[in-house]
């Protein structure tokens, strides 16, 4: 238990930390074991990430991901890896 709130918190504050761009389709309406929608998931998926990274191809997001011409690192510390 103790183990899982120190993940939660973690990730908040990976999240919270401007270092991350969290992707998340809309996968809300369906249920964890719903097996016999994957394939109806994974299109779901592969179109929410098309058209977010069509966006942000559109608006430089992406060139500045893999230039080093964003702010987040990898690690504190550290350079991009790129």
């Amino acid at each position: 238990m103790q183990w899982r709130y120190s993940f939660t918190v973690m990730c908040m504050q990976v999240l919270s930390s401007g270092y991350v761009d969290y992707i998340r389709p809309p996968i809300d309406c369906y249920r964890t074991l719903q097996f016999g929608s994957f394939d109806e998931i994974s299109d779901v998926g592969y179109s929410h990430a098309h058209e977010l990274f069509t966006e942000w191809s559109h608006s430089g997001r992406i060139h500045e991901l893999f230039t080093g011409s964003g702010t987040f690192l990898l690690f504190p510390g550290l350079r991009r890896f790129v």
